[in-house]
């Protein structure tokens, strides 16, 4: 059977690496991308993992994801890594550092989600997910992930 090409590289570098989420908030983390290492790490311990499609089917209704799809959390950390790639690793560590203006925050909290509304780089992943998985994206919010240094995605 033909395979379908994704419309992005893969990040090269996957690890299971359960001693990077400590604390109370990262340990329910599912992954996470590190910029400097280049790397997707995996949480095994996350205790979403087991019921990863009703989490996400949660979150996404309640308007914290910008998805509902079980494949959501590893789709994010790629675009992360996407994203890097894009701009470079200087200019991603300065996008890291940048704030919303408050009309920024409205529109993606009104048309992205919540989580998609706390920085600039969770905007642009959580809109890298919604790209990927073939959700129409408003024009305001495809230009500011245009600013931003948004991946393309292939369809």
């Amino acid at each position: 059977m033909p395979q379908k090409k994704a419309g992005f590289k893969v990040p090269p570098t996957w690890k299971d690496e359960p001693s990077l989420f400590v604390g109370q908030i990262a340990v329910s983390s599912p992954a996470g991308y590190v910029a400097p290492d280049d790397t997707v790490y995996i949480n095994p311990n996350c205790p979403a993992w087991p019921t990863i499609a009703e989490v996400m089917k949660t979150q996404h209704a309640q308007g914290w994801s910008s998805t509902d799809d079980p494949d959501h959390p590893t789709i994010h950390e790629i675009g992360h890594y996407a994203h890097r790639h894009n701009v470079g690793i200087h200019l991603y560590i300065q996008i890291r550092q940048r704030k919303f203006t408050a009309a920024q925050e409205d529109l993606v909290m009104l048309k992205v989600s919540r989580y998609a509304a706390t920085r600039p780089v969770e905007f642009v992943a959580e809109l890298f997910v919604r790209k990927v998985k073939g959700y129409p994206i408003p024009a305001d919010v495809q230009d500011l992930y245009d600013e931003f240094g948004g991946p393309n995605v292939q369809p």
